[in-house]
């Protein structure tokens, strides 16, 4: 748990959510949440920065959720067909996005609002495409920070 964010709990959450708005049971598998967790707590630790806000966390939360896919479906509703194809994708990003409504820093924009459009987009990319920590990390802080300071600010001498 980093800064005191409860990613697992609300994981879990996120998950039974799905589960039940889409009439499905989702299976884990507790042994690559354990895997999750040492991956998250080494990228936090490599970004060299000494309390990343709730965004980073969120970004790194996510990217290690859809890359090592602890979620599946009961194998009996497997064979029946027509399930969500982004099932690990589409928790990894409610998480990060729960992550980052739940828990609020100094940077933390107080309403953010995804469309069904980009929401749609976002789970085609990170299912199909190559993605990194990094590119996850800066979907979330674009998203849900609000940051006062411009890039004009930036070029000043």
């Amino acid at each position: 748990m980093q800064n005191n964010v409860d990613w697992k709990k609300l994981l879990i959450e996120v998950a039974g959510s799905v589960s039940d708005g889409m009439n499905i049971s989702i299976c884990v598998e507790n042994f690559i949440l354990d895997e999750i967790s040492e991956r998250i707590e080494a990228s936090l630790t490599n970004l060299h920065i000494e309390r990343p806000n709730v965004a980073k966390i969120a970004g790194i939360v996510a990217f290690w959720v859809r890359k090592l896919k602890p979620f599946f479906y009961d194998p009996v509703e497997t064979a029946t067909g027509g399930k969500l194809t982004t099932l690990n994708e589409m928790i990894a990003v409610q998480s990060g996005l729960t992550i980052c409504k739940t828990y609020k820093d100094d940077w933390s924009k107080e309403n953010f609002h995804l469309s069904d459009r980009l929401l749609f987009d976002w789970l085609h990319s990170l299912r199909f495409h190559s993605h990194s920590p990094h590119s996850s990390l800066f979907a979330f802080e674009l998203l849900t920070t609000d940051n006062e300071e411009t890039t004009d600010n930036l070029f000043r001498s």
